[in-house]
C-alpha cells in the first residue's frame, strides 16, 4: 500500500511540472515576426512553458504554465495555474513549422529557452 501511494504521488508531481510526452520539436523559444507587438512562447524540455503577449509597450499577459500537445488535432495548449481562465491554443502547421493562435503566427527562433 505504501509503495502504491508513493508511486501515485510521484506521478502526480511529474504531471504538475508539465507534459513529459511533449515532442522535442516544440522545445525552445517561439516568436512572432513583428517587433511590435512582441509575443513569445517559451517551452522547456520538462513541458513547462512561459507566454508573453505584449501590445505596444504594455504586457497584456505574461505567465508560467504547462504545455501539452494534441497529436490528433496538432494543437499546442498552454495552461496557467495562476490564471485558470487563461488557456491558449496554437495550431501547429508541420509544413511551415509554425504555430498560429493568440497574437499571430509564431516561428521557432531557438531550440533553447533564454
Amino acid at each position: 500500500m505504501k509503495t502504491i501511494v508513493t508511486v501515485l504521488l510521484c506521478f502526480a508531481s511529474l504531471r504538475a511540472f508539465g507534459d513529459a510526452s511533449l515532442p522535442q520539436d516544440f522545445v525552445g523559444e517561439w516568436r512572432t515576426r513583428a517587433s511590435q507587438p512582441y509575443n513569445a512562447i517559451y517551452v522547456r524540455p520538462n513541458g513547462t512553458a512561459g507566454f508573453i503577449a505584449a501590445g505596444y509597450g504594455q504586457v497584456s499577459f505574461g505567465g508560467d504554465g504547462v504545455a501539452s500537445f494534441d497529436t490528433f488535432r496538432r494543437e499546442l495548449t498552454l495552461k496557467f495555474p495562476d490564471s485558470p481562465k487563461k488557456l491558449f491554443r496554437f495550431a501547429y502547421d508541420p509544413k511551415q513549422k509554425t504555430l498560429a493562435g493568440e497574437g499571430g503566427r509564431y516561428r521557432r527562433h531557438s531550440e533553447k529557452v533564454p
